[in-house]
């Protein structure tokens, strides 16, 4: 009986150990990710925050018919 014991705490041991170990693994690949994400965002924001403007006017451009690029500007005869 008391082998049985011995063999049972062992093997509870094992286990213990071993999802430790895959939480631990976890745990650094979930902290790489986020590393990643981060600089993801912190270069995606300038260049979407840039690059909206000139990306509309080209849009525009590209418009069936043709933008007169005077009319969006308000003179003193309209």
């Amino acid at each position: 009986m008391e082998k049985e014991n011995s063999t049972s705490f062992s093997v509870w041991d094992t286990i213990f150990d071993t999802v430790s170990k895959i939480q631990e693994k976890t745990q650094k690949q979930i902290e790489v990710i986020d590393k990643i994400t981060q600089k993801t965002v912190s270069v995606a924001k300038p260049v979407i925050h840039y690059g909206f403007i000139p990306f509309v006017i080209y849009l525009g451009s590209k418009s069936n018919p043709p933008p007169n690029w005077f009319s969006l500007f308000p003179s003193e005869n309209n």
